[in-house]
């Protein structure tokens, strides 16, 4: 009995190439590190519009994750165990979706127990009603039916934070759009708030509403500007259409959205408990963005319809929009 339970062992080794204790063959990870050393990171040209070629690979990019997965179905392993080696690499899968990520300098367990739930900016919003309520600055394209993506820079302000003011500041950039009155986005951007009273760092983030949330990709500050790329595909499966998201050049997250074409906003964002504000120093700043429009991208500029809006009415943040050689500079502060 026990000589055929040995065997079974070695038969179960031999078919799916796991040993015990779920330690993987050495052939396994030179599968995961050659597709990783394969990824190049996107050229971004802040002062030229992509090429239509360029765009293209933009809409046929296949992320790391998803290839790393297919590799390793086809080595026998269970969804478990690739999730398991994904996170040795830093790495995220939904096996559900098909939704990826790549994560680091995560906030700890605590400190995203104290983050507000995100909302979309409602424009319809004309004042704070509720404590923990948000107010929003936002630059909107007009309609929301057209583009589907952009690539941005952003620098973020101080975002000030006390208990008696602003409790949590955000300043992003949105893609998405309403199914049947439902709001359906991801974004990526920075976020600050409180912790105990104390604010965290500034955390580089992605979010998407019903597909995984917050996702964590580093900290910045108040004098770094960071390049944001959120690009939706023309790859659909039974979940939507695929998007990608690059910071700095590197992608980092790829999920689901139900349209191609979306709305695509940049915005400032504040919550209160108490209904005053924290005076924040520095100004934050959107610069020189593009959007994509069908198979080749556009400045973001005076061509483009464009709504600039606040909530509620008056609004504790503040902005300023000019033309800046190609494309708008939008300038957002407390």
């Amino acid at each position: 009995m026990r000589r055929a339970l040995a065997m079974l062992l070695v038969l179960v080794t031999l078919c799916t190439g796991i040993t015990a204790g779920n330690e993987y063959p050495a052939d396994i990870t030179r599968i995961v590190e050659k597709i990783l050393g394969e990824e190049t990171k996107i050229n971004i040209q802040s002062d030229k519009i992509p090429s239509k070629a360029e765009i293209e690979q933009l809409n046929i990019y296949v992320n790391p994750v998803t290839k790393i997965v297919k590799a390793l179905k086809a080595r026998g392993l269970s969804d478990g165990e690739i999730i398991e080696i994904l996170e040795r690499y830093n790495l995220g899968w939904d096996p559900k979706t098909g939704a990826a990520w790549r994560e680091f300098k995560k906030p700890s367990t605590k400190e995203m127990s104290f983050l507000k739930p995100l909302r979309v900016p409602n424009k319809n919003s004309a004042s704070i009603s509720q404590t923990s309520d948000q107010a929003n600055q936002v630059m909107e394209v007009v309609p929301d039916n057209v583009y589907r993506g952009i690539n941005t820079n952003l620098r973020p302000s101080e975002m000030r934070l006390e208990p008696n003011g602003t409790v949590q500041h955000v300043i992003t950039t949105h893609v998405g759009r309403k199914l049947v009155g439902e709001d359906y986005w991801t974004e990526a951007g920075v976020v600050r708030w409180l912790v105990d009273g104390e604010p965290t760092e500034m955390y580089i983030f992605t979010y998407d509403n019903d597909e995984g949330q917050w996702k964590w990709h580093g900290t910045t500050n108040s004098s770094a500007f960071t390049n944001y790329l959120i690009y939706v595909t023309d790859q659909v499966d039974a979940w939507g259409y695929i998007y990608n998201i690059w910071i700095n050049g590197e992608w980092v997250r790829s999920g689901h959205l139900w349209y191609r074409e979306n709305n695509i906003d940049q915005a400032n964002e504040v919550w209160t408990d108490t209904g005053s504000y924290t005076d924040d120093y520095g100004v934050a700043k959107h610069d020189d963005p593009s959007i994509y429009i069908q198979d080749y991208a556009v400045w973001w500029d005076d061509n483009v319809n464009t709504d600039w809006w606040h909530s509620p009415d008056p609004c504790p943040v503040k902005e300023y929009h000019k033309l800046e050689e190609s494309s708008w500079a939008y300038w957002t502060w407390i």
